[in-house]
């Protein structure tokens, strides 16, 4: 798991701070008489060579708790397609990749012998309709005129009229169901129909995907799960250089797994060119831990056993900070203390300067 910056840091020399010989003065902390430690000398040697640095002047700025892991893209809706009966396959009228809409078709059965058995049905009902007439008259009523609901209903009964119109119902929905169609919009994968050949004994017919809904399953450490919430932010970067989008978490599972890990779920906003189903991503979540005082990791140093940070003074020279640390991450470190907003950090070249050393600001930063 890595943790990316707090913040950015606008750098610059302190150009000011280079024109010593014509009196002006660069960036500087407010403490440009801080006391040197009593280690060192109060004032360094001119021939001491001359340290190159780089600096920042850090403000206070909002700050960002940074985790990083990797996902996996999945679809919110999909679906395997199959047809309700076997037979053999007419017509394949997508391929694997395409578009469909809600009720396109994606593939038709033969119908031939579905199509002889509907003839047959509607012959029956035929039949069986005329026997119920036949019935009705019998017990003494007009077929056209007022019927008791009792005589109808034996009517049907003796006649087979309900059986002989449930079968044609039945022949109608199984060549309704020759066809497959799309039951949402979506896009076609995992097609194994071709025609002329029969229907998958177990597997489906294709898998139809809605990708206008993507959803990100990512794993964080458990010492990070207090800092996240139902809500937060992520940004989801595909592995296959797609562009990032947006989202937000929707699902925090309340299980520890064997390597520490808590899986959670994040929703993406909107439909995304690129984005598919089964992919791997990168996910960036970010939380806010309010405003603070950072500073690139390599200005802190430690002398004596304790963190200090030089800052760029009168005269081009290194002035030794004690500071306290707070939060940090890969890149970032907070200073909770020993630093004013402002304040002009030497952020390279300073592994062996020692207070009030003399320095100059590299060219082209």
């Amino acid at each position: 798991m890595h943790i990316a910056p707090f913040l950015q840091y606008t750098s610059r020399h302190c150009l000011a701070a280079a024109l010593v010989a014509a009196g002006l003065v660069g960036c500087s902390t407010d403490k440009t008489d801080a006391a040197a430690p009593e280690s060192e000398p109060a004032v360094v040697a001119e021939s001491v060579a001359v340290a190159e640095v780089d600096t920042v002047t850090v403000r206070p700025d909002e700050i960002n708790h940074v985790i990083l892991s990797n996902g996996k893209l999945h679809a919110r809706q999909s679906a395997e397609l199959r047809f309700d009966n076997p037979g053999t396959v007419s017509k394949v009228f997508v391929r694997n990749g395409s578009r469909v809409r809600k009720g396109d078709p994606v593939a038709s059965l033969d119908t031939y012998t579905l199509e002889a058995r509907m003839r047959q049905c509607r012959e029956a009902l035929s039949r069986a309709s005329l026997d119920m007439q036949d019935v009705i008259i019998g017990q003494g009523y007009d077929p056209s005129g007022e019927i008791p609901a009792a005589v109808t209903a034996l009517a049907r009964t003796r006649s087979g009229y309900d059986a002989a119109e449930a079968a044609l119902d039945l022949c109608r929905k199984e060549i309704e169901a020759a066809t497959l169609r799309a039951p949402f919009d979506g896009l076609v994968a995992n097609l194994t129909l071709r025609p002329h050949s029969a229907t998958p004994a177990t597997d489906p017919a294709c898998l139809l995907i809605n990708d206008s809904g993507m959803e990100v399953d990512f794993k964080v450490l458990e010492g990070e799960l207090a800092m996240i919430a139902s809500g937060n932010t992520v940004d989801v970067a595909p592995v296959s250089g797609a562009p990032a989008a947006s989202g937000k978490v929707v699902e925090i599972n309340p299980l520890v797994d064997a390597g520490g890990q808590v899986a959670v779920k994040a929703v993406i906003d909107g439909a995304r060119d690129g984005f598919l189903d089964g992919m791997n991503a990168r996910v960036t979540l970010r939380v806010g831990l309010g405003r603070g005082l950072a500073v690139p990791k390599s200005a802190v140093v430690t002398r004596n056993g304790r963190e200090v940070v030089f800052t760029l003074g009168p005269g081009n020279r290194a002035i030794w900070n004690y500071v306290t640390t707070g939060v940090e991450n890969n890149t970032s470190v907070v200073i909770d203390d020993g630093l004013e907003p402002g304040a002009c950090v030497i952020v390279s070249g300073n592994a062996t300067l020692a207070h009030e050393s003399p320095v100059t600001l590299r060219s082209g930063l």
